[in-house]
């Protein structure tokens, strides 16, 4: 990936890294509120309540741990360069998801 790209990229990783990081945080705090509320009238609603909150709170620890990886990439000097066939990652792709690890057709491949 050329130089001049990647801080812009880097920046991206970096703010959405935060935004997760609050994000979290804030599933933390509501989850917290759920199993210390004591009123609840019906169990199968607290049970999905708190279901809820962990399949969220999982999906953004998955993000965090993807842009994670990328930032590793960007400081490894591997970002934008598909894991898997070692191909420049088109920057229409990395604009949509700066996080990307695999091309799309790679991708693909891995999904099916």
């Amino acid at each position: 990936m050329q130089s001049n790209i990647e801080p812009t990229y880097t920046a991206r990783l970096k703010n959405r890294r935060l935004e997760v990081e609050k994000t979290l945080g804030h599933l933390s705090s509501e989850r917290h509120q759920v199993e210390s509320n004591t009123e609840w009238l019906n169990y199968s609603a607290y049970k999905r309540r708190i279901t809820l909150l962990d399949r969220v709170t999982a999906w953004y620890r998955s993000e965090m741990a993807q842009i994670d990886k990328a930032l590793t990439r960007v400081k490894d000097n591997r970002y934008g360069i598909c894991a898997a066939c070692h191909k420049p990652i088109g920057m229409e792709q990395l604009e949509l998801s700066p996080e990307l690890e695999q091309c799309p057709s790679c991708q693909s491949l891995q999904e099916h």
